[in-house]
């Protein structure tokens, strides 16, 4: 009776938190706010979920305030629809594997320019540090795209921060300040826009904003998360993690045969040579090669697949033309890896780094920075060019289609470092490019590997601009054709373990 009478008198409070509880389960409010209220779940009603990967998550928040589960989202154009469960045929399902929870992806912000994501640096050696740098494209015309720069010269940063004392949000305008981030290819049409953070580092902003005098209504608030990382960090080089960034898979893919078997293959190999992270960006893939990505993802690789292409029926412009932007996902992945991963190598899925000398990359990296006191930021590849059309030679047993295992001969190319791949340190590296580091720590320069220590295996009909399979018979009575079983030989075996492990997705 005591209790009753105890409710009675708090009968107010018991109404009130009774209309909250209808208010969230009823509206759009509740949507919003129930992933929060989850969270003050007792252990007790946790443990009834029958989802794993959400015990998973529960698990991790109480051992650590910033877990580090990973994702899949049904992705839509309006808003991510995140979801933990199977596969969807019909919708592209994304992979995240970072604390923060969001997935980046293009907005335009006007005819002309797109926005990808946004990166807090507060490195002490980088210039007007700390800064919020955002990534973005544009949209051309044929020829230069002159146009946009008085565009360009107009842009600012709306920089969003926490809520001040009387409970207000903070927004700061700055201006902002653009820069091509390569000029190796005049139609690859990256830019890096920074914004100077005018509380000298204070705060950090949670969420930017980029306009120009060209940015409509529409586009007046598209707010993009700003992704962190923490400068402290030590980094053990005798022990180094590297993540790797494959160039953005396109719908080109879909001409492979066997394209699951060669993109298994791609990732068993550079796992076995050490990579602890692979980052995948979609723009238009094939969906057996996202359907590979997903599953290997759930076979613990450390893998993510982002959205990278642009939705035409959203942007239909007649002069437009969409550039692969294979510069810009370099930079959003180099700064993605940011002292979460000590090196970050960039490749094309045709494109494996042998090392000759040592028997892993970690290896390669601990050796050559002995060698040169470890004065270096990126390491620059030779090409080696294995042509698609060359004959096939089965060195060993192969039980699976694997294209790295098959191909073992070569064309001899003199120049191999004229469009060669490189791996960089990534806390050393600034603007990141297709082929080469664009902006690096000062005092830290290039190291060129030489031929005997490590080059790459690209497997290709040709590559561009000068150097053409031709003939086998004619390549090879010149001299121009080289046996070279480095992989089949010596990486071949853990590929093939690894790839039995993975049959049962390839075999689906």
């Amino acid at each position: 009776m005591a209790m009753f009478r105890m409710i009675w008198r708090q009968r107010s409070a018991v109404l009130l938190v009774g209309g909250i509880v209808i208010l969230l389960h009823t509206t759009d409010l509740g949507s919003h706010l129930l992933p929060y209220t989850k969270l003050l779940q007792s252990k007790r009603s946790i443990e009834v979920i029958n989802q794993p990967l959400l015990q998973m998550f529960f698990q991790q928040i109480e051992k650590n305030t910033q877990p580090d589960p990973w994702y899949v989202t049904d992705f839509s154009l309006t808003e991510p629809n995140w979801k933990t469960s199977k596969w969807n045929e019909s919708q592209s399902s994304y992979i995240l594997r970072e604390h923060d929870g969001w997935l980046d992806m293009w907005q335009q912000i006007s005819n002309q320019l797109l926005v990808y994501s946004a990166y807090w640096d507060n490195r002490n050696w980088v210039q007007d540090a700390p800064v919020v740098r955002i990534f973005a494209s544009s949209i051309r015309k044929s020829g230069w795209p002159d146009e946009l720069v008085p565009e360009l010269l107009t842009a600012k940063c709306l920089m969003r921060y926490g809520r001040n004392e009387l409970g207000n949000i903070v927004v700061r305008i700055v201006n902002a300040t653009y820069a091509k981030l390569t000029k190796e290819n005049w139609s690859e049409l990256g830019y890096e826009f920074k914004c100077k953070d005018p509380l000298g580092g204070n705060e950090s902003p949670s969420d930017v904003a980029l306009r120009t005098n060209k940015s409509g209504e529409s586009q007046q608030h598209m707010w993009i998360k700003v992704h962190h990382f923490r400068a402290s960090v030590t980094q053990t080089l005798d022990k180094p993690t590297i993540g790797l960034c494959a160039k953005p898979l396109s719908s080109d893919l879909s001409k492979i045969p066997n394209v699951a078997w060669q993109i298994a293959d791609f990732i068993a190999y550079y796992k076995v040579l050490g990579v602890s992270k692979f980052t995948f960006y979609d723009d238009g893939a094939p969906t057996a090669v996202k359907r590979i990505i997903y599953d290997l993802s759930h076979e613990g690789v450390h893998v993510q697949l982002l959205p990278w292409n642009v939705n035409w029926k959203e942007i239909r412009l007649a002069w437009g033309i969409y550039p692969d932007n294979f510069v810009t996902s370099a930079q959003d992945c180099f700064y993605r890896n940011m002292y979460k991963q000590d090196y970050t190598l960039v490749v094309g899925v045709d494109q494996f780094v042998v090392p000759r000398t040592n028997s892993s990359l970690r290896n390669m990296i601990v050796d050559l920075s002995r060698a040169v006191d470890d004065y270096f930021a990126d390491f620059r590849f030779a090409n080696a060019l294995f042509c698609t059309n060359y004959p096939s030679k089965t060195v060993q047993e192969l039980p699976f289609p694997l294209l790295s295992q098959q191909k073992v001969y070569r064309r001899q190319i003199s120049d191999g470092y004229r469009g060669a791949q490189y791996m960089g340190r990534t806390e050393a590296v600034e603007w990141a490019g297709i082929n080469a580091v664009g902006k690096r720590k000062i005092l830290t320069p290039v190291k060129w590997v030489a031929k005997n220590v490590a080059f790459v295996h690209q497997y290709a009909a040709s590559q561009p601009p000068s150097f053409q399979c031709g003939d086998f018979n004619e390549d090879q009575s010149g001299g121009f054709v080289v046996e070279d079983t480095q992989i089949p030989v010596v990486y071949g075996p853990n590929v093939t373990n690894l790839i039995r492990q993975w049959k049962k997705y390839l075999n689906s």
